[in-house]
């Protein structure tokens, strides 16, 4: 495995973990934040060679 597919699968398993345990609960979504997570995906995947 390469360092891009273990970063992968640990941000997968905590946002998944995140998000069950905040199910319920009213937070806010900060735009900014979710934009940053889009950019981090992309630069993992892409680097990752997910996209070749």
């Amino acid at each position: 495995m390469d360092i891009w597919h273990i970063l992968a699968i640990i941000l997968f398993t905590t946002q998944i973990v995140s998000g069950i345990l905040l199910h319920g609960n009213t937070i806010e979504i900060n735009f900014l934040i979710k934009i940053f997570w889009v950019i981090i995906w992309n630069v993992i995947l892409y680097n990752g060679g997910f996209w070749t």
